[in-house]
């Protein structure tokens, strides 16, 4: 985990925004994550794919909310495409494709 992403998750809390988290990675250490940081269970969407990101931002804008997605590479670009604002990360000290601007 990075840096101060518990006092982002808490700051944007106490500001009224909803966090989700969606990824490919296992659902135990999603879940865990989750825990660690504060994200209700029913926010978490484990094991997504690109396409499935997307439609998880699209069923989200459907409900009503602004999505920002936050993501770190082309297993992204769907969701980045339909998100109303998109954030690229570049802190996992990894190569960014060129796909992924």
């Amino acid at each position: 985990m990075f840096p101060y992403v518990s006092e982002v998750i808490k700051t944007l809390r106490n500001r009224g925004i909803h966090t989700f988290i969606a990824s490919g990675d296992r659902a135990k250490s999603l879940y865990e994550l989750a825990e660690i940081i504060n994200i209700p269970e029913e926010n978490v969407f484990e094991t997504a794919n690109t396409k499935r990101k997307r439609e998880i931002v699209a069923k989200l804008q459907e409900e009503g909310y602004k999505v920002m997605m936050v993501g770190n590479g082309p297993n992204d670009i769907l969701a980045f495409e339909k998100a109303d604002l998109a954030v690229l990360t570049l802190e996992q000290d990894e190569e960014v494709s060129k796909k992924s601007f």
